[in-house]
């Protein structure tokens, strides 16, 4: 089928996205609208054997009695024809035929939540949770050869997820991360010392950085990378904000963990670089 054009409203900007996976907030949605109405692709994908997609968020129907504790700005949800509530990046698995990925959720109230009492009794989301949560579901389940973690909120598949795939085993590693023009720390400013090494490494020479909104991984390697990224959790080096700051802004942001492993461990973590990025696509 031929590859179609797509209209990206915000900017009115008429684009032909060539990789398999979106990250891309509002246009993510556009574009997964688009799908909808038109029927593109629907049903015409399943997920291959050997690889386990999950995501994670706190913003389904939970013990907290609505959608309303988002975890992500971008967090429109869907709803299914029985009713449930699902993230973009569910829909899109859904609608493509591949299924329902694994949703690892927890009531966790999103940033935007003032209530004390709220947060006092559940707690606030942290960007490293998400890792956790991933962490805990793989050490504790059976897995396949390859797993794939998504961000809920502003990521969707529009193709093959052979394709996926195929591109992950094309870069010869064992974890690659989608890649990202975005160089700041996540929590404010720029990296501290330790970024002049990991931002000025060799996989970074085209401008793309690696993002943890996407990835992809040999299971087991996963694993062992996962427990080491854990270990940094209460690393300052990882946070701008200052000890008397909220707990959840203290903890270490997972991006800032992965950026500094990423030297580290290359060539077995890569990040998506190759021809414009192949894997998935960000403004």
């Amino acid at each position: 089928m031929k590859e179609p054009t797509y209209i990206l409203a915000d900017n009115e900007l008429s684009q032909t996205i060539k990789q398999p996976i979106i990250h891309a907030g509002e246009h993510a949605r556009d574009i997964m609208d688009w799908m909808i109405k038109t029927g593109h692709l629907k049903d015409e994908y399943t997920k291959p054997d050997n690889i386990t997609f999950i995501t994670a968020h706190n913003y389904v129907d939970d013990e907290l009695g609505s959608a309303e504790s988002k975890l992500h700005r971008h967090n429109q949800l869907y709803e299914l024809e029985d009713g449930r509530k699902v993230s973009i990046f569910e829909k899109s698995l859904i609608h493509l035929g591949i299924g329902t990925p694994v949703v690892l959720s927890k009531p966790v109230c999103g940033h935007h939540i003032t209530d004390e009492a709220m947060i006092e009794k559940y707690g606030m989301y942290a960007h490293l949770m998400k890792e956790q949560w991933i962490l805990e579901y793989l050490e504790n389940n059976e897995h396949t050869e390859l797993t794939m973690w998504c961000d809920a909120g502003d990521v969707i598949f529009k193709d093959d997820p052979q394709k996926i795939i195929d591109i992950f085993y094309g870069y010869d590693c064992d974890m690659l991360f989608m890649g990202t023009t975005f160089k700041q720390g996540n929590k404010g400013g720029f990296h501290s010392e330790w970024g002049v090494e990991a931002m000025g490494h060799p996989d970074n020479q085209f401008g793309y950085y690696l993002n943890c909104g996407v990835c992809i991984g040999k299971t087991e390697f996963m694993i062992d990378i996962l427990q080491k990224a854990i270990s940094y959790k209460d690393d300052k080096r990882f946070t701008q904000h200052p000890p008397e700051a909220p707990e959840h802004l203290k903890m270490a942001d997972d991006q800032e963990i992965f950026r500094h492993l990423h030297p580290m461990y290359y060539p077995k973590i890569r990040v998506d670089n190759k021809d414009d990025r192949r894997l998935a696509w960000r403004y």
